[in-house]
């Protein structure tokens, strides 16, 4: 089975509990981003190594990360 199949698709990770409240906080145009941005770097770490895919709390945990330090950056510029 190709290690790549194994990650969650966009619409799925969309579809948690927790990136519903992050869409309801930031807007799903911001959420699905930053979804697209989390799982690229998964991809690139997968090809260029061992890398397993991590669990989807995971990338849960991750996507939401990411949005608050995109947030953070924009307040710094403000």
């Amino acid at each position: 089975m190709n290690r790549l199949s194994q990650l969650p698709s966009v619409d799925r990770l969309l579809a948690e509990v927790p990136m519903q409240q992050l869409v309801t906080c930031h807007g799903r145009a911001v959420v699905t981003q930053a979804v697209r941005d989390e799982l690229a770097v998964v991809r690139q770490s997968m090809s260029e190594s061992l890398y397993l895919p991590p669990l989807q709390d995971v990338l849960v945990a991750s996507v939401a990360a990411r949005i608050e330090i995109g947030r953070a950056s924009c307040r710094e510029r403000v």
